[in-house]
């Protein structure tokens, strides 16, 4: 199956980099002036904080990653959250995405298996490992101030136990991707380049500033 390369990169200067939230890592990111899609961030976003809690964001490892989203497999299929690896691949090259806003898996997908899922925009599946944190993990997020750039920039600080976690999960995932997910979709699938042992990440390379803003009040449970 094709292959998706992440477009966002995590290091411990930019920790996590170059993602427009409309999109997950692959397809085509809307130009400047472009209108987004119908479910898009902020109709997508509103809709799962109106019906669930701020703890089901959740952090989980990519395991694989595909384009060209398919439509043979509705998405309730319970072999999206299967813990055997074959179950798991047919899913991945089967799945349907649909509408992310009629998931019948968002907010009930279990954190401790395994899921096969879309990005919001349906432009790539994804396999992800068990959640690593969930949103109870993030003290804090916020806009960094960032003059003269066009982009914009959510920094995040965990708390000291979460930061512990953090930095193994970035350890052991250098060179991988780590997906923030929210109603079972992924928002963000940043690439890890370097370990993290301080607790703090930034989300960089955000073309609109009411997304940053969203991204952050989400991380912040709101």
């Amino acid at each position: 199956m094709p292959e998706c390369r992440a477009r966002q990169r995590i290091s411990r200067a930019a920790v996590l980099g170059t993602m427009l939230l409309g999109l997950a890592g692959c397809g085509s990111a809307p130009q400047p002036g472009e209108a987004s899609p119908s479910t898009g961030p902020r109709s997508f976003l509103d809709l799962v904080r109106a019906s669930s809690p701020a703890k089901e964001l959740r952090f989980r490892p990519v395991l694989a990653v595909a384009e060209t989203p398919l439509t043979d497999a509705p998405p309730g299929n319970p072999d999206r959250q299967s813990t055997d690896p074959a179950a798991q691949q047919r899913m991945l090259a089967s799945f349907g995405c649909g509408d992310p806003t009629a998931d019948p898996l968002a907010g009930e997908d279990d954190a401790a298996l395994p899921l096969v899922t879309c990005d919001r925009s349906g432009g790539a599946r994804y396999l992800l490992g068990p959640a690593a944190l969930d949103g109870s993990a993030v003290k804090s997020a916020g806009l960094s101030d960032a003059p003269g750039n066009a982009m914009f920039t959510v920094k995040m600080t965990f708390t000291p136990d979460a930061a512990a976690k953090w930095a193994d999960l970035t350890t052991r995932n250098v060179g991988k991707q780590i997906a923030i997910v929210v109603g079972a979709r992924v928002l963000v699938a940043p690439a890890i380049m370097d370990p993290i042992p301080d607790g703090k990440a930034e989300i960089s390379g955000l073309r609109d500033q009411s997304e940053a803003e969203d991204l952050a009040d989400w991380l912040n449970g709101h």
